[in-house]
Formats: structure tokens, sequence, C-alpha cells
């Protein structure tokens, strides 16, 4: 690939895609064993979203970018399972304050650790700079 020439649209998206695929199926194999009952992708989706303060309902369903049914579903299911826990906002109940529990930070370490390796383990010989900064475009275009 030339790297000063624009690839082809459909080349972009056979990428994100096939990059998306091996992720998901190196998360449903290498994080299964963190979770409490079925792991299921969905969760990480919303878990990687609450910060270490917490994080209102309304953001994260936001940052997660998924609907408010399938929210819904994802954090009674990690409140059943002792993931995470919810408490409304005193300044508006409207709102409810999603915090991780002891379980839920250490599914977000042990998380991040493993997928920092599996990273590793891909990108051995390639440029970690060049990685950086690809990475670092794509999320200027997501945040367009």
């Amino acid at each position: 690939m030339n790297d000063n020439k624009i690839m082809d649209p459909v080349q972009y998206i056979r990428i994100i895609y096939a990059l998306k695929k091996d992720i998901e199926d190196w998360a449903e194999t290498n994080l299964q064993d963190l979770w409490p009952g079925k792991f299921q992708l969905s969760y990480m989706q919303v878990l990687i979203h609450i910060d270490r303060e917490g994080t209102t309902n309304k953001l994260l369903a936001k940052q997660a970018q998924i609907t408010k049914q399938a929210m819904s579903r994802i954090i009674s299911s990690m409140v059943e399972k002792n993931i995470i826990e919810v408490q409304t906002m005193e300044s508006d109940k409207r709102y409810s304050k999603i915090n991780l529990t002891e379980i839920g930070k250490n599914i977000v370490d042990e998380s991040h650790l493993r997928f920092s390796r599996y990273i590793d383990t891909i990108s051995d010989g390639v440029d970690q700079k060049s990685i950086a900064n690809s990475l670092n475009i794509l999320a200027l275009l997501l945040d367009k």
C-alpha cells in the first residue's frame, strides 16, 4: 500500500470491518473468564465508557452509541452481576450516575492489560508511532 495515495473507499471499509471482526473475536475468546456469567461484547461497549468517578446514564448512552432500550437491558444485567451500581442523581432525579463496582474495576483493568498485550502482539514489527498517528486520525474522523 502506497502511503501517499488515497485508498479506494471500499478498501477502507474492508480494513475497518476486518479489524472490528478480529477485535470482537479476540474479546469473546480472551475476556470470557473475567465475567460473572456469559460474556457479551455489548457489555464492553458500555463498560469502557464508564469513568472511575462514575458516568451519567445520558452521557453513557451517547458515548456507547446504543439505543435507550439496549442500554437499559445491558445496565440491568450488569447491575445483577454486580459489575456496576446505579445511583439516582440528587440534583436531577431524571438522571442516574453509573459507577463501577470493585468487580467492574477489576474487569476494566484486566481487559485493558490483556488488550494492550493483544495490540503488542498484532503490531509486532510495525512502527508504533505510525499506529498511534493512524489511531489519532481515526479518532478525529469519528469526532466530526
